[in-house]
């Protein structure tokens, strides 16, 4: 299962879809799950039944959304969230951050991911949870 939890929803009828995509050089590269949609307007813990063995690796976490209105997830608060990753030398000698954000219309997720345009941010990182299985 894959899930987030909004604790304040979006424009009625909304909707956010979740993917994972596998990473090369710390940036995302071919789209290994486009997992579906959740509720966009919904503040509620929600999650998505999904089927998806992945080798040890890094991989990103992406979530989508085409509300109209911000939506407020449950989040790791910014102090609270180090970058683990490092930092790509693509994204500039001084970039550093907590996550990368890309401008993209609400659509499928692409395959592969779209690097070109991506910033990298320091903010309070949407949790998107996970339940694995071994």
């Amino acid at each position: 299962r894959i899930g987030m939890e909004i604790t304040t929803g979006g424009t009625i009828g909304s909707l956010v879809r979740i993917g994972i995509y596998g990473s090369s050089n710390g940036l995302p590269t071919n789209l290994i799950l486009d997992c579906g949609t959740i509720a966009g307007d919904s503040a509620t813990f929600q999650s998505i039944t999904i089927n998806q063995a992945l080798p040890p690796g890094l991989y990103y976490l992406v979530a989508l959304s085409n509300s109209l209105l911000n939506i407020t997830f449950r989040a790791i608060p910014i102090a609270s969230a180090q970058s683990i990753m490092g930092v790509s030398s693509t994204l500039g000698a001084t970039a550093s951050g907590n996550l990368i954000q890309s401008t993209f219309t609400y659509a499928a997720l692409p395959d592969p991911f779209d690097n070109t345009g991506i910033v990298v941010a320091s903010a309070n990182v949407p949790i998107i949870s996970v339940r694995l299985s071994l």
